[in-house]
């Protein structure tokens, strides 16, 4: 017996590296882009814009998953130089901390400070602002609602006229 086993050509042999390096890279990219679309920009974390106003009634943004998250202003209408009460209605989430931020839209503004939202006994989230009694902006305006849980971010925005 003798032994006939040739060793493949050296074009043969390219051709299998050049392969066996494209799997790889094909691997290593998947593997990258399933990381960027979990934690970087997951799909679910956005809410739709409110097509409402907060002027003159509640809005309400519903989210993918059924969640939804409320605002109610008082007094209304929302005047320059007013402290206006925020209360919130979050369902469907479960926020470690959540915040209101109001700016100016349009306009390059001072950077806002959000304001933590205190949780009541009902089982809402309330919060009193004040709104800049000169405002040297635009008269559009919007509150987002900032809400941290354990999975992700969300940022709601609810826009309105001052």
């Amino acid at each position: 017996m003798s032994n006939d086993i040739k060793s493949p050509s050296p074009n043969i042999r390219r051709a299998i590296k050049w392969f066996g390096s494209l799997v790889i890279i094909i691997l290593v990219a998947n593997f990258c882009y399933q990381i960027w679309a979990r934690y970087v920009h997951p799909e679910n974390s956005s809410a739709k814009t409110a097509h409402c106003s907060i002027q003159d009634a509640t809005c309400q943004v519903h989210m993918k998953d059924g969640q939804s998250v409320s605002l109610t202003v008082n007094p209304k209408p929302i005047t320059a130089g007013q402290t206006i009460k925020a209360v919130i209605k979050i369902q469907g989430l479960k926020p470690n901390k959540a915040y209101i931020v109001t700016f100016p839209i349009g306009q390059a503004p001072p950077q806002p400070k959000p304001t933590p939202l205190r949780l009541t006994s009902t089982g809402d989230y309330t919060a009193d602002l004040q709104m800049p009694a000169n405002p040297q902006h635009d008269k559009k305006w919007a509150m987002m609602i900032l809400i941290q849980t354990d999975k992700t971010n969300y940022a709601i925005p609810y826009r309105f006229e001052m």
